[in-house]
């Protein structure tokens, strides 16, 4: 499957078409509207969890049950926050951009702004939303049934996680657009400034960037629970074992993405790196050969080799070649927390 949208695609014709068509641009765009994080907050709580709220409160009142469980609670969480977060990674992508504006020349920087836009709002979501969608309402239709909840709770549950199982893959086609314009970079020509102050070329809001969008797809851990529970209620043998291996497989394919992302950089900058030093070794050998063959001995004649080299040559070795620093590291150990914690707060509530 081709994730790029065609090289060479004007700004105007990719924004037009995706968004007349794109579920995600309508999604973005209404969540716009609403000014502000909390409010967008507010209204998804006020939307999801007032039907949620009579059910539960009917079933404790009138029958003495309780008929969600924590499992679906997280998972609950996790669908109030997901249109912002969609939203939140779309602004995060488009700061991105905006940050490469004078890495770039301008006429490269709008057509991969155009490619960009025309990736992340693209409908090939679909591909991922509607099978995940499809499978989470069932997950929770048979979840219902093993619980023997109500026909009302249970068409209450299903369409919950089939907007879950929706928005998954719009985040999950999120990720995919990110991975998409790392791999474009490398197909232009970045004006990296060796001598910037984050000793990586002015690269370094990459690795942050990363970051960010790997956190988002942490957030998903809260709807893993769910999906044990739906195991143990199956009999599932080594379920503890079974438990491990999910949680951990989950983070590891979060680092393993923000790595490979971070080696695509890396290639990137490292190329360009050769070239300015190549450049610059043609230059300080230039400097050698005046000094040599010229007849003027006075001392800053002699000097200007060293001076070039100590200034401006050396500095070019000691450029980073990868997009983070402390920071970033710190920032993606908080992140993997995320997963830690939901893990840790399921195994105290069972």
């Amino acid at each position: 499957m081709n994730i790029n949208a065609t090289k060479g695609e004007n700004m105007g014709q990719g924004s037009d078409y995706t968004r007349v068509h794109s579920t995600t641009w309508a999604l973005i765009y209404l969540l716009g509207k609403i000014r502000g994080t909390l409010p967008r907050v507010l209204v998804g709580c006020f939307l999801l969890s007032f039907p949620f709220m009579i059910v539960e409160f009917w079933a404790r009142a009138f029958k003495g049950e309780e008929y969600f469980t924590h499992t679906v609670f997280f998972a609950f969480m996790w669908l109030v926050f997901a249109p912002n977060f969609i939203w939140y990674g779309y602004r995060i992508i488009q700061r991105f951009l905006t940050r490469l504006t004078p890495l770039m020349n301008p006429a490269d920087h709008k057509e991969i702004s155009s490619r960009t836009e025309a990736v992340i709002l693209s409908n090939k979501h679909l591909l991922f939303s509607v099978p995940v969608a499809i499978g989470m309402a069932l997950c929770a239709a048979t979840y219902s049934y093993y619980l023997a909840y109500p026909l009302g709770p249970a068409i209450w549950l299903a369409v919950l996680f089939a907007f879950i199982g929706f928005f998954s893959g719009i985040g999950f086609w999120g990720v995919v657009s990110m991975t998409a314009l790392v791999q474009m970079l490398s197909e232009y020509k970045l004006d990296i400034d060796f001598s910037h102050p984050d000793e990586f070329g002015g690269l370094r809001f990459v690795g942050s960037l990363l970051v960010k969008i790997t956190s988002l797809f942490f957030s998903g851990s809260l709807c893993i629970p769910f999906g044990i529970d739906l195991l143990h209620l199956n009999n599932v043998p080594h379920l503890e074992l079974l438990t491990w291996l999910i949680f951990g497989s989950f983070v590891g394919v979060g680092v393993v993405s923000f790595f490979m992302s971070v080696g695509k950089i890396h290639e990137l900058v490292f190329k360009c790196k050769i070239e300015i030093d190549k450049d610059s070794e043609g230059r300080l050998n230039e400097l050698i050969k005046d000094n040599i063959l010229s007849d003027r001995d006075d001392l800053p004649s002699v000097l200007k080799p060293w001076i070039y080299y100590t200034t401006i040559h050396s500095r070019i070795g000691s450029m980073k070649e990868y997009p983070y620093d402390l920071r970033t590291i710190l920032e993606l150990a908080v992140s993997i927390l995320i997963p830690v914690v939901v893990f840790l707060l399921d195994k105290a509530l069972r």
